[in-house]
């Protein structure tokens, strides 16, 4: 499996993605003991699978499960099963609950669910090795910042980044975003519908924050979906909640398959067997059936109302609805095709729906690969060096963060040898990241060039994590004849080619000869 790692940590469902350097695409990464695949149309006549986590995990006496586990266990309405993790983490609602002696919280079972994550990508993916980019809401909460810090800090991950939901949305989707454009991000999913207006802005040193112009939910979502179409699947069969309570669990799963199945095909059936009496709970749904439950219970009305009260909301910070660029549908309930046509009615072909389930996550995996919003390199790099008058080793900045790309010339220096006759010389690079100390007061979250998270607090808030990215291959000079110690041998000049590689020319005093002349060394990201 190629690329570098992304995570979009879900209410409902969570996606793990990587960048594919051959085909030069994101795609969604298959864990088959815990995740499950959903089939959605391209847009034209083709298909896309995604393979998705649910976001759930069950304590089970001494074994934890995530994803499908827990339906493979029956374990889905188990006292100890932990659902809408991120929802319940983003509102502070921690609501503990004693499992095995032990006080479970939200916060917990999510971070316990990411560890668990983690274990099985790592079964395929060198997670060590991989910087990691999660998602978040554009207007996530300083907690949720802090929360997932501390998460990242206990799994060991060293290199890991936030991106919003916004930009890796439009990014997932193909968007060519600019500076100071403005997208409608339409997220329909489980359990709500949100309708965000944002727009991208630059700052002062060629970065960008990504700042709601307007914003409106709706407590409605797959799940008043389930619940609809359950209702009307007991009318026809002439039964009271309470005559199926023994098959409930099994009947709403299917009735969740139905409503799947309908996006695809014009019908769709089910047929339960109630596990006590053998009686068969079974009912049939057309398409326009399915669309009539909808506009019954006011789904389209709710759609209507909650685009036009964002679009209020955006108009009242000066921007119109012909301001938007595009509008990107997100969520698996964006799938149903009547809610793709009643959006349409209202943007047109601004509207974009061919990946609503993956976009996020695939769009977090190309901007941690290197795909860019703007020609900018993300990090910062430092060639790490032993002070002799320190006695430790000690850093300085070869690339800065924000530098543009393609660069000429951005870095000289000259190597030396540390001891007589050493006959291979090199460089240790090291990437440079800034995080914030848990114990900060209020941050900001202020998106980079690429959409990445900075966190900004005071300075004395601030840490440094370094991570060495040639550890496997430092050395890349043969001094021919061995060189002495302490002269300066070896001229060095580094460069940034346009496929943003730190490149490097070295020359060779002793002999006058060019050893390298812009030889990519690290990718850059």
């Amino acid at each position: 499996m190629s690329g570098r790692l992304a995570i979009d940590f879900g209410t409902s469902n969570t996606r793990v993605a990587v960048w594919n350097s051959d085909s030069k695409q994101g795609e969604t990464v298959p864990l088959n003991e815990i995740s499950r695949v959903a089939e959605f149309s391209d847009g034209s006549n083709g298909k896309i699978k995604s393979s998705f986590i649910p976001t759930v995990i069950s304590y089970d006496g001494k074994k934890t499960f995530i994803g499908k586990q827990v339906f493979n266990n029956n374990l889905l309405h188990a006292p100890a099963t932990f659902r809408w993790i991120k929802r319940a983490i983003s509102n502070r609602l921690e609501l503990p609950r004693r499992i095995g002696g032990v006080s479970v919280t939200n916060s917990q079972a999510g971070a316990d669910f990411i560890g668990q994550l983690l274990n099985h990508i790592s079964g395929i993916i060198p997670v060590g090795d991989e910087e990691i980019a999660f998602t978040a809401p554009v207007e996530a909460y300083e907690h949720y910042q802090d929360w997932l810090g501390r998460v990242c800090e206990q799994a060991g991950i060293v290199r890991w980044r936030l991106l919003d939901e916004a930009s890796a949305a439009a990014l997932g989707y193909g968007v060519n975003i600019q500076g100071n454009d403005v997208y409608m991000v339409f997220d329909f999913g489980g359990g709500t519908l949100d309708v965000s207006i944002v727009r991208i802005e630059q700052d002062s040193v060629g970065g960008k924050k990504c700042r709601i112009l307007g914003k409106q939910g709706a407590d409605i979502g797959g799940m008043n979906i389930d619940q609809w179409l359950y209702r009307a699947v007991l009318q026809e069969n002439k039964k009271a909640p309470e005559d199926v309570k023994s098959m409930s669990s099994l009947l709403l799963y299917e009735i969740e398959r139905l409503k799947e199945e309908l996006t695809l095909k014009e019908s769709a059936s089910l047929a339960v067997a109630d596990p006590e009496t053998g009686a068969v709970i079974a009912s049939g749904f057309s398409r326009s059936r399915f669309e009539d439950i909808l506009e019954e219970n006011g789904l389209f009305t709710a759609i209507f109302s909650t685009i036009d009260t964002a679009v209020a909301k955006a108009r009242e910070q000066g921007y119109e609805k012909e301001h938007i660029k595009a509008v990107l549908l997100v969520g698996g309930s964006s799938l149903i095709p009547s809610v793709r046509k009643t959006v349409r009615q209202i943007f047109g072909d601004k509207v974009k729906y061919h990946r609503p389930l993956d976009a996020v996550a695939v769009g977090a995996a190309a901007f941690v690969s290197g795909v860019d919003f703007y020609d900018h390199i993300q990090h910062e790099y430092a060639l790490r060096f032993f002070n002799r008058q320190k006695n430790d080793y000690d850093f300085i900045t070869l690339v800065r963060a924000a530098t543009p790309y393609p660069a000429e010339n951005v870095k000289e220096l000259t190597i030396k040898a540390s001891h007589d006759g050493q006959a291979a010389l090199g460089l240790e690079i090291y990437e440079i990241g800034r995080n914030h100390a848990a114990n900060t007061g209020v941050l900001d979250l202020v998106f980079d060039q690429n959409g990445g998270a900075v966190f900004r607090a005071k300075e004395d808030d601030e840490i440094s994590s370094r991570f060495w990215i040639n550890e496997k291959s430092p050395t890349f000079i043969k001094a021919e004849p061995p060189a002495k110690k302490g002269e300066p041998r070896f001229p060095v000049r580094f460069s940034i080619d346009g496929n943003k590689r730190l490149c490097i020319t070295v020359t060779d005093n002793a002999s006058g000869k060019q050893l390298f002349r812009n030889f990519p060394l690290i990718r850059l990201t």
